[in-house]
């Protein structure tokens, strides 16, 4: 199986309860300039892409959730040239999702994480769940889309920055997208969404049946 770039990577991925069953989503960061970090030294840096995470569910995923969806931990790990380096995860109380008109758990909104490479490489993708929000009787999309990209953005860049205060020389950290063939990661410029619905039906699979029917024939 292809390796990741022989570079400092961080995988932030967060995510909770659907249900019977569970969901998560995340994105890469690139680090440069880090030194050796222990432990101890990704504390606060966790910490605060907690607080940033606890506010991307609150400002952007939310109200777009029916009740039986929330979220309840976020994750931090780092790969150093392919090698596991550091797993740290902390749990979120956060309030349950708040949408009124409550659809299959399966239904997610994508965000696209997009590069300067015009290839497969150069995209990324979140599968965030929308379960919560009714679809046009017509369009069967979304009649408004608050995709709100502008909180997604905002929990980007608190990662950078809390991810910048691990030790080293001048350290930093870029969102990016990262594949396990291709490329190296590339710097993410752009963030995109639409009005259409997407699935993610492995959030479902061990759903057991509340109500089952049959008859004899």
């Amino acid at each position: 199986m292809p390796g990741l770039p022989l570079e400092d990577l961080v995988h932030i991925t967060f995510g909770g309860p659907l249900a019977t069953e569970r969901w998560q989503t995340g994105a890469w960061f690139k680090l440069t300039g880090v030194g050796t970090p222990t432990p101890v030294d990704f504390t606060t840096p966790l910490n605060n892409v907690n607080s940033a995470t606890g506010l991307l569910w609150s400002t952007a995923i939310k109200a777009g959730c029916s009740s039986g969806t929330n979220l309840d931990f976020v994750k931090l790990t780092m790969y150093r040239n392919n090698v596991l380096y550091f797993v740290g995860q902390q749990s979120i109380s956060a309030s349950p999702g708040s949408g009124t008109s409550p659809q299959p758990g399966y239904v997610a909104q994508v965000w696209t994480l997009k590069t300067n490479l015009p290839t497969r490489s150069g995209r990324g993708r979140m599968y965030v769940p929308k379960n919560g929000l009714a679809v046009s009787g017509t369009t069967y999309q979304w009649p408004t889309v608050s995709t709100n990209l502008a909180a997604l953005k905002t929990w980007a860049n608190s990662c950078e920055t809390a991810l910048s205060g691990l030790p080293g020389t001048t350290p930093s950290a870029k969102l990016s997208v990262v594949g396990r063939s291709g490329p190296p990661s590339q710097p993410v410029t752009l963030l995109q969404a639409d009005s259409i619905p997407d699935v993610q039906h492995g959030r479902t699979k061990r759903f057991s049946a509340v109500v089952v029917d049959q008859q004899a024939y």
